[in-house]
């Protein structure tokens, strides 16, 4: 009898740790993806417009030197799939020259002066974004898309200074990697293509503004590609 009690208890005994060993062998952990986004990003923006080479020589190289410049931008996204998410993003560009020319008018008679462009191109609108992420969901490479406003001001001078600004729909296509830091924070590095075209603009010279409409051969191109590096906090 004692070595029946005996035995019924080392049965006994065994089974919770038997029944643990399969709950733990059967059970999948779940790891939890990250919801939200924020990104600021800075880096080197190119314009792909091309050049009327058969203007000035002088305009000519002045207008081959507004084509690099500096972009900085930010933007939030919610994910409400661990792949399928929509935001909001702000891009700008900012280009500038300047150089000392002579300008001859219609009547012969010539001045010198500044000739400088210091030109603003800016995105901003909703996006749709697709999102890779890695096993550890640290990691992740993404996928934009993005409709929205799309704006152009030059603070220009030509011997006296004036301002042209206009709109126009913007186009953003964008594809990234994000490198994870710490648990939130990662350093990520985007290519992003942004594309509109002004078919007219408003200036300013004096204090009046004036409307130009331009023909289909004079439209103005405002694409340009933006390599950018940037911080992202994901939550």
């Amino acid at each position: 009898m004692k070595r029946l009690l005996f035995i019924s208890m080392i049965f006994l005994a065994s089974v919770p740790t038997y029944a643990q060993s399969i709950v733990t062998s059967d059970t999948t952990v779940t790891a939890n993806f990250p919801s939200w986004r924020f990104s600021a990003n800075g880096g080197y923006a190119y314009r792909i417009g091309k050049v009327d080479n058969s203007q000035d020589a002088v305009l000519v190289n002045h207008i081959k030197k507004l084509k690099q410049g500096v972009t900085y931008g930010a933007d939030a996204t919610w994910f409400f799939m661990e792949s399928l998410g929509v935001g909001l993003k702000y891009n700008s560009l900012n280009i500038g020259n300047s150089e000392q020319v002579t300008v001859t008018y219609d009547n012969g008679t010539q001045e010198s002066g500044l000739l400088e462009d210091k030109i603003n191109i800016w995105f901003f609108g909703p996006i749709a974004s697709y999102r890779v992420m890695s096993r550890n969901m640290r990691n992740a490479f993404f996928m934009n898309v993005g409709l929205g406003y799309m704006g152009y001001k030059d603070r220009a001078v030509l011997i006296d200074p004036f301002i042209i600004k206009g709109s126009t729909i913007g186009y953003l296509y964008e594809i990234g990697y994000d490198q994870s830091l710490t648990d939130k924070i990662s350093l990520g590095a985007m290519l992003s293509f942004v594309s509109g075209t002004l078919t007219g603009y408003q200036t300013n010279q004096g204090g009046s503004w004036n409307t130009v409409n331009l023909e289909s051969d004079s439209y103005e191109s405002l694409n340009h590609i933006n390599l950018s590096i940037g911080l992202r906090i994901n939550l």
